[in-house]
């Protein structure tokens, strides 16, 4: 894939795996403390005992995402520490390499959705995306636990003129899995 997935925010984790100085195989949550047009710096926490990698010692950086997994190697051009915080610089990635985690992509669209939780709390909304495994909408409701813990039911209405062959244009199914973001209070599906 032939764009900088860095610079998105819709990354959930980035993880930066490479061979220390001492041979141990280390993999560290790092973010992104900035980049320029030929370099990339990631900060990652400090480690107890921590050795610098040997010179041009490859690292794997993956970057997951809602979409799923992009992955690159790169060799570490430099690696700088201080009393609490580690930064290391590589090459700005010019290849990523993409595994999708879901069953489908998902494909931003606006459709009325009614979700019935097993409490009987109901929720109106409309879709922010949907694909063949779920879909996402916003709401200002707090879910509860049982809320995300129990099955579900849900509606997703179509047009009348799309060409679908549900009763009535209207998906029905059983939800299983329910996770809320709670930065932005979207409810994922």
């Amino acid at each position: 894939m032939q764009q900088n997935i860095l610079k998105t925010s819709e990354i959930s984790k980035i993880y930066f795996n490479f061979v220390d100085g001492k041979g141990i195989i280390r993999k560290e949550l790092v973010t992104v403390r900035y980049m320029d047009k030929n370099s990339c710096y990631f900060k990652g926490q400090l480690i107890d005992h921590f050795n610098k990698p040997k010179w041009r010692a490859k690292a794997d950086v993956i970057v997951y995402t809602p979409e799923g997994i992009y992955y690159t190697q790169q060799i570490i051009r430099d690696v700088s520490f201080s009393l609490n915080e580690i930064l290391y610089k590589i090459d700005l990635p010019k290849t990523w390499n993409f595994k999708q985690l879901r069953a489908g992509s998902r494909k931003k669209v606006s459709l009325p959705v009614r979700v019935v939780f097993a409490d009987e709390v109901c929720i109106e909304s409309e879709t922010l995306d949907l694909s063949v495994g779920g879909f996402a909408f916003e709401s200002n409701k707090s879910l509860t636990t049982v809320q995300k813990n129990f099955p579900a039911k849900c509606t997703i209405e179509f047009p009348n003129d799309a060409i679908i062959n549900f009763p009535d244009s209207k998906l029905e199914a059983e939800i299983k899995y329910v996770r809320q973001k709670e930065i932005t209070d979207e409810s994922f599906l």
